[in-house]
């Protein structure tokens, strides 16, 4: 069944695209804009802000991440669909 295995692939790269948009737009992926040196002052808030901030690339990163795996589900469902009509391009030949 390559269409069934293309649209499993096709809705799973759905999903993925669908997760990645909520990551980057998710209120923690902005937390540290709003830890600056206006909102506390010290070496602990200074960490806090860094930490926050690596949070947010790590956020961004893992939002990257999956819209690669997306791109990657997809390109295989248009590769099973392409061979799918290939071969029946041959049986009614």
């Amino acid at each position: 069944m390559p269409n069934d295995d293309a649209a499993a692939l096709l809705v799973r790269s759905a999903r993925l695209t669908i997760l990645s948009a909520q990551l980057r737009t998710t209120p923690a992926a902005f937390l540290h804009l709003k830890a600056g040196t206006d909102t506390w002052v010290g070496p602990t808030p200074s960490r806090c802000f860094d930490d926050l901030t690596h949070v947010a690339r790590s956020i961004h990163r893992a939002a990257d991440d999956l819209l690669a795996a997306a791109v990657k589900l997809q390109k295989q469902a248009e590769l099973i669909l392409s061979a799918g009509l290939c071969d029946a391009q041959v049986l009614h030949r």
